[in-house]
């Protein structure tokens, strides 16, 4: 039996068919993309160490993003999300600079942006603001919202901010014991297990926790998709190899209606682009009988 070889065709100048070879005119025309998209991205920089030393390895790496979208029309939107709060948490200022640009142009606002690195700081503190500033202080003050016809999030993920309202009571700093039950509640409700950070802090500091809550729910607005939260959450999870914290993104995540798809591609990605697949190891113990 004969197998048919695969083609992987053309891809921005680049012949994927052809890993052996690379001709100054492919490399040419992959140049010039990435300088008409007027964007300072890293296309221009770090992908030139690949073009002009192992053309071959960039090739594969083309061949096999496809892959990340298959099924979802939206993946590599949402990656930029993810990795925008990646890059807040790295301090990688280009990083910022590039997925602040690319999702402008996809059809962000500056508010849904604001959510992002909101929720960001929660975990990249003062040093993921002052990485956002340095990346964006040119150009952000002048940021225009870009007309699109449709969101560029997916059309079932929804916007009811009242799903992150644990009903804590907001007359007292105390974490009273209807507060505690109350967030417990909204735990099991939301995933069914409590983290054992949150038990944690309601023994040794119950006020900051409550502190620390009410923050969290206040970082979404209303501009982003509360599907965002678990997905960010995530990202953050396996780049940092937090079992447990990615055992919780993944159980609010499906409580959510974030679909399995969903849920393997920000583990995938995130995996791809920050951990290695070894990094999957720890995903299959923390999370494997969820998915």
């Amino acid at each position: 039996m004969t197998l048919t070889p695969v083609h992987y065709g053309v891809h921005r100048g680049l012949n994927l068919d052809d890993l052996d070879h690379t001709t100054q005119e492919e490399k040419d025309i992959y140049y010039n993309y990435a300088r008409n998209n007027h964007v300072p991205l890293y296309l221009q920089t770090s992908h030139s160490v690949w073009l002009e030393n192992r053309p071959d390895m960039m090739k594969l790496h083309h061949r096999l993003l496809p892959e990340f979208r298959r099924d979802l029309p939206e993946a590599v939107f949402m990656m930029s999300v993810g990795q925008l709060h990646t890059y807040i948490g790295l301090d990688w200022e280009i990083g910022i600079t590039n997925e602040f640009k690319v999702m402008q142009d996809q059809g962000i606002t500056k508010a849904q942006l604001m959510e992002i690195v909101m929720a960001a700081q929660v975990y990249a503190g003062i040093r993921g603001l002052e990485a956002v500033y340095r990346a964006t202080w040119p150009f952000i003050k002048d940021f225009q919202d870009r007309p699109v016809s449709r969101s560029p999030f997916p059309p079932d993920w929804d916007y009811d901010l009242s799903h992150f309202n644990a009903g804590l009571d907001l007359s007292t700093r105390e974490l009273t014991d209807a507060d505690r039950s109350r967030l417990e509640e909204w735990h099991l409700r939301n995933g069914g297990e409590v983290p054992k950070w949150v038990t944690f802090m309601a023994k040794h500091r119950p006020q900051f926790l409550k502190a620390y809550r009410l923050r969290w729910e206040g970082i979404f607005r209303g501009a982003l998709p509360r599907q965002c939260m678990p997905w960010l959450m995530i990202y953050h999870n396996v780049t940092n190899g937090y079992a447990d914290g990615l055992r919780d993104a993944v159980l609010l995540g499906k409580a959510w209606g974030l679909s399995k798809e969903w849920l393997v591609l920000g583990i995938v990605a995130c995996a791809y682009y920050y951990t290695g697949f070894e990094g999957l190891n720890m995903v299959d113990s923390a999370v494997g009988d969820l998915l």
